[in-house]
């Protein structure tokens, strides 16, 4: 894997002169690409190669000391509007050759909201894990949710939201998801 600060480095050394006026410092945290892609602190976030990302992602890791990562494998192919959210302490992991569609969101960590005494907002984070496994195929608008694995192999359909864990080589739709069928079984 390779940092993605080295990334976006050759990225920009070899198309500065595309990337001329289209290449902006977002609030001295990170990057807005080209295509309007968000990168949000770039030391904890580690790519592999064969990356390819489309217009309108976000990958964010904010918190310097606060533990939050991300790290994705060879062969990942984001498409349009991805959200890869790991702030507030998350920690996101992506296997190799994995195709995420369109508008899908992962979220490593939620908002606190036991006390009915303070307002939402003012309650923290609590950071979670989120581990999609090699070989995985994320359908468009999937939702990932905090401390959930997606096993080896498996496809989620669109639309499901990922509430428990996936077994590997399974399908699973519906919001929650649910299993709907094994890819080995015939």
């Amino acid at each position: 894997m390779i940092k993605l600060v080295l990334f976006f480095a050759k990225l920009l050394f070899l198309s500065f002169r595309k990337l001329n006026s289209k290449f902006y410092v977002f609030r001295s945290f990170g990057f807005i690409l080209p295509l309007g892609a968000i990168v949000s602190i770039p030391e904890n976030i580690e790519i592999g190669e064969g990356f390819g990302i489309s217009q309108g992602c976000m990958i964010l890791a904010q918190g310097l000391n606060s533990g939050s990562q991300v790290k994705i494998g060879r062969n990942v192919k984001l498409n349009f509007n991805v959200m890869i959210n790991a702030d507030n302490g998350g920690v996101i992991e992506i296997g190799d050759d994995v195709l995420i569609g369109p508008n899908v969101v992962m979220r490593a960590a939620n908002h606190k909201f036991d006390s009915t005494e303070l307002a939402i907002c003012q309650q923290g984070h609590s950071a979670g894990n989120i581990k999609i496994g090699n070989n995985v195929w994320l359908g468009s608008g999937v939702t990932i949710l905090p401390n959930v694995s997606v096993g080896e192999g498996s496809i989620v359909a669109a639309g499901a939201v990922v509430t428990k864990d996936v077994p590997a080589f399974s399908i699973t739709a519906g919001v929650p998801a649910k299993v709907i069928k094994n890819r080995l079984s015939k």
